[in-house]
């Protein structure tokens, strides 16, 4: 007997708890209210309320369109609850492209930031770079004019001293020339004597005499001319240096 009990009890909840009896009761609802209000909250007395109801007895007012209008409702519900699945699951992709759209300009943005930041950076690094290169330019500019300076400077010296040898030389020249003259002039006084030479023997032997005296004095080097003397070396030097420091200058 319990089971029978419950097991009707679960037949009613499954009926009563399904679409159609739903439907059916809020459309008996909608369509009988005022009757219901009547019933429930009017004060009169309760033969009046029912001879109110029973004044009005249209039964497919009160029972066959509230019976339609459930079943109609119960059976366009599982399209209406398609529907407006389609249309939640329409605004959810809609929801999701929107996001992804979202995401995808977001990624782009990044993505462009970074080209940028990457752009920058490589400008930067280029921009060093030629700064060190041009750096390098200008200091292998100046050791190379410093470089030449100096072995200008060095061949200054050398040519200097050089011609402070040719200046020393000179003036053993011209104390050798001069001691000639006179060793030639004394030659000279001493042969006047023999210029009676009375026999062509005496002649030859001073005329000998004579041009051997003449030809060491054409082979006697002459002096010559020193390239720099101390202070042109220095102007020149000062010169170089300045050339030099000009020349970096106008290539820096």
């Amino acid at each position: 007997m319990d089971d029978l009990k419950e097991s009707l009890k679960k037949y009613f909840e499954d009926r009563l708890s399904g679409p159609l009896f739903g439907y059916l009761f809020f459309s008996w609802v909608g369509f009988n209210w005022r009757a219901l209000a009547v019933l429930g909250f009017d004060k009169r007395p309760v033969v009046e309320k029912i001879k109110f109801i029973d004044e009005s007895p249209d039964l497919s007012w009160h029972f066959w369109l509230p019976l339609m209008l459930g079943v109609a409702l119960a059976s366009v519900s599982p399209y209406l609850h398609l529907g407006l699945q389609w249309v939640h699951n329409r605004a959810l992709r809609a929801k999701d492209k929107n996001a992804t759209n979202t995401a995808q300009r977001r990624i782009q943005s990044e993505r462009q930031l970074v080209k940028d930041r990457v752009v920058l950076r490589n400008e930067d690094n280029l921009e060093d770079l030629r700064q060190k290169t041009r750096q390098a330019i200008q200091d292998a500019r100046r050791k190379r004019i410093e470089a030449n300076t100096q072995m200008i400077v060095t061949e200054a010296l050398e040519i200097q001293k050089e011609s402070a040898r040719i200046a020393e030389e000179n003036k053993e020249i011209l104390s050798l020339r001069t001691q000639l003259e006179k060793d030639l002039g004394q030659i000279i006084n001493g042969l006047k004597p023999l210029e009676k030479a009375e026999t062509a023997e005496e002649l030859r032997l001073v005329r000998g005499v004579a041009l051997s005296a003449l030809q060491s004095m054409r082979d006697m080097p002459w002096p010559q001319q020193p390239l720099f003397t101390g202070a042109t070396t220095e102007e020149f030097i000062k010169k170089v240096k300045a050339d030099s420091k000009k020349a970096y200058l106008e290539n820096k």
